[in-house]
């Protein structure tokens, strides 16, 4: 049996993963543990959600001093699962998933193979629309036109020149809810740590092909997402700070497009070994 691990990020909205959590339940995923990680939430979620699973064995909550966002909070949740846990594989959640389906990681395991380094699904919104794997803008120019147009609120040019100079199909997965393999784990040891919100998947998807691998995608699959739960507690003004932390965080996407495999691997091992995550962050 593969040691599956679910690392699932909580920031103040403790409730929406109350609900994630009874869904894997629910629905019986073949999970060997749940790591919860409580991104130094500024209310109860802690305390509320370490007395609820406190019974469970298989349920691990840990919390960090501050909040790290979202990358790095993941990736404390990914050295435990991997360190501690023995994880093969990690499925990141964000808390405001639901599992719909009772053979959802089965179907994500059939497209796998050697070089599947990540594997999504569909993911259904409260709207009742979709999102599918995207192509991702991925030549230096077209991130470098895409770094620019941050700053350049509704520009219709902007957007119909990244159009036209997006010819590469490089797909890239949603950030809310994704597998990843053990081919992931032998190239990097998790997430690119520098962003706080924001273009993961944009640098997820550069990782990824910078080390020769895939991005898989299980078309018979889906997650329902009840989307930017803790975000909208976060930010005050939402819209504006999300425009904020899009501009600064592309900037890194550019960055990790430059860099050579061998300095990104370097860069994401550094900030992510089993000594900071473990001990300094928790």
């Amino acid at each position: 049996m593969k040691n599956i691990v679910v690392v699932i990020l909580n920031y103040l909205a403790y409730w929406e993963t109350e609900k994630c959590v009874t869904s894997i339940k629910d629905k019986r995923l073949k999970i060997s543990n749940i790591v919860i990680v409580d991104n130094s939430s500024g209310n109860e979620s802690y305390k509320v959600l370490s007395k609820k699973y406190a019974k469970m064995e298989n349920i691990k909550i840990l919390r960090t001093h501050r909040n790290y966002g979202f990358a790095k909070g993941n990736n404390i949740g990914i050295c435990y699962a991997r360190n501690v846990l023995g994880a093969e594989y990690v499925l990141l959640l964000n808390s405001d998933i639901v599992i719909t389906d009772e053979q959802y990681l089965n179907k994500l395991l059939k497209v796998e193979t050697e070089q599947t380094a990540v594997i999504a699904s569909r993911v259904l919104l409260p709207d009742g629309t979709g999102k599918l794997l995207t192509n991702a803008a991925y030549s230096t120019r077209d991130v470098l036109l895409t770094c620019v147009g941050t700053y350049v609120i509704n520009s219709m040019i902007l957007r119909t020149i990244k159009r036209m100079m997006d010819n590469r199909k490089i797909k890239r997965v949603n950030g809310c809810a994704f597998l990843l393999t053990p081919a992931f784990f032998s190239k990097y040891d998790g997430l690119y740590p520098y962003t706080f919100l924001y273009c993961e998947e944009h640098i997820l998807t550069v990782m990824i092909d910078k080390a020769g691998m895939y991005t898989g995608f299980a078309d018979d699959a889906c997650v329902f997402h009840n989307e930017n739960q803790s975000a909208k507690l976060l930010f005050d003004d939402y819209d504006e700070e999300r425009f904020r932390q899009n501009r600064r965080s592309s900037w890194h996407w550019l960055a990790a497009r430059l860099l050579p495999y061998q300095m990104l691997r370097y860069m994401v091992r550094f900030r992510t070994g089993r000594e900071i995550c473990l001990k300094k962050h928790i």
